[in-house]
């Protein structure tokens, strides 16, 4: 990596700094990390980046929030975090061993690639092939193609259109959605209320 630049700017106590590093990756972008230099704020605080994007839908999707936030709000977020994809590793794992077959059994019990990719579409949503395409594959191929569909994301669709009613599966979106609730709220409390690093001076 090469050195770029170094900021410096006053740190939450006002007595120390923060700085901050940047450097260039060769096989990527800019990157920049964060060091606490105040031995009180770093034991009381941490320096998160947070996506502007999810915040925020107006922003870039490469925007970032950087703030000094008080270490427990920084431990409860990465909890938080961990539990979401805890909930949604069950969901998957419960959902592909109990429908999974089911989902793949009335995808391509349709006629012929056009009559499997309508199914597909009907059942699962848009498909990430187009039907041109279809034509192209061979049988194996489609069948990994049509089971790359049985995703978190499109699973409820998947299970409302095949009418499959699974409480426990239920619950564990209801989990999901409640964790990513409180992650969004702590999101938008640590922008609104964390410390901003401002008043940078660069430094050699």
């Amino acid at each position: 990596m090469v050195h770029i630049y170094e900021r410096k700017y006053p740190c939450p106590c006002s007595r120390s700094t923060v700085t901050t590093s940047t450097t260039e990756h060769p096989t990527g972008g800019p990157i920049t990390t964060y060091h606490i230099d105040c031995v009180v704020c770093d034991r009381a605080f941490q320096v998160m980046q947070l996506s502007a994007r999810r915040i925020h839908k107006f922003q870039s999707p490469f925007s970032m929030y950087v703030r000094v936030v008080k270490k427990r709000d920084a431990e409860l977020y990465e909890g938080l975090y961990q539990e979401l994809y805890d909930v949604q590793t069950l969901l998957l794992q419960q959902s592909r061993q109990r429908h999974l077959n089911a989902f793949m059994d009335a995808v391509m019990s349709g006629e012929g690639k056009k009559g499997i990719w309508l199914k597909l579409q009907s059942i699962s949503g848009e498909p990430t092939r187009t039907l041109r395409a279809f034509y192209r594959y061979t049988s194996k191929r489609i069948e990994e193609i049509v089971r790359s569909h049985f995703t978190l994301e499109r699973l409820p669709t998947i299970l409302k259109n095949l009418k499959i009613v699974d409480p426990e599966l239920e619950n564990l979106f209801s989990r999901a959605d409640q964790i990513y609730r409180q992650i969004h709220h702590l999101e938008e409390d640590m922008v609104k209320n964390g410390y901003r690093l401002e008043a940078g001076v660069t430094v050699q």
